[in-house]
């Protein structure tokens, strides 16, 4: 995937569209607007949202956008197959549709040679998208081993959900607030590993782009 052929508005619209279903789901419910029964039906709208925006950026080839959206159609399957409580195809398929707008997004950004806009871009999208789906790894730990975190085992997956997903962020932030924590050895394991992974990432990512910028500056003196 050449820079230049970074689609202009794909970026930007992939990083709107994962701050909406960051954003809107907690506001809607702190307004009154929508009950903890109708979260998966606002939950699967806005992560559709998130996988109309993703293939702009990533329909380079034929092959990806073939991918992209045979792995879109098996999210909506296993949505299909999901009620009240979130199943664990449910969660697979969003992480492997994720894992693979990611693998995209880091190609992108590792034949970047310039710092523009679309770049910058992509490089959020990824850190986000990566969060995202650290979050869907704790789901699935959460799944598999109930209380794993401290949560009341009893309490639906599915409502947990959007409080994993705050944790994942806050964890590769390095923020911790401590109100959610990793009780479990695997959860343990993950959470540490994101950390790691985070602030690399940013170390690496803000080094390139500082490297690129300077090449640019340097072939234009």
């Amino acid at each position: 995937m050449r820079p230049s052929r970074l689609l202009t508005f794909g970026y930007p619209a992939l990083v709107i569209a994962i701050t909406l279903f960051l954003l809107v789901p907690p506001h809607l419910r702190m307004m009154g607007v929508y009950t903890g029964a109708q979260t998966g039906v606002l939950h699967y709208t806005l992560f559709m949202l998130v996988m109309l925006a993703a293939l702009m950026p990533i329909a380079i080839s034929r092959r990806q956008v073939i991918v992209a959206v045979v792995l879109a159609i098996g999210v909506v399957v296993s949505w299909s197959n999901s009620g009240p409580t979130m199943t664990l195809s449910e969660i697979l398929a969003q992480l492997v549709f994720i894992a693979y707008v990611c693998t995209n997004l880091l190609l992108a950004l590792i034949r970047a040679r310039t710092a523009n806009f679309e770049v910058i871009c992509a490089a959020i999208c990824f850190y986000m998208l990566i969060a995202l789906n650290w979050g869907h790894i704790y789901m699935a730990i959460e799944y598999v081993w109930p209380g794993s975190f401290t949560f009341d085992a009893t309490i639906p997956l599915r409502s947990k959900a959007e409080s994993l997903l705050y944790f994942s962020y806050i964890t590769i932030t390095s923020l911790g607030y401590g109100d959610i924590s990793p009780v479990e050895p695997a959860a343990r394991s993950w959470a540490y590993l994101e950390v790691i992974f985070g602030q690399f990432y940013l170390a690496v990512i803000v080094a390139r782009l500082v490297a690129m910028q300077l090449d640019k500056s340097g072939q234009t003196e």
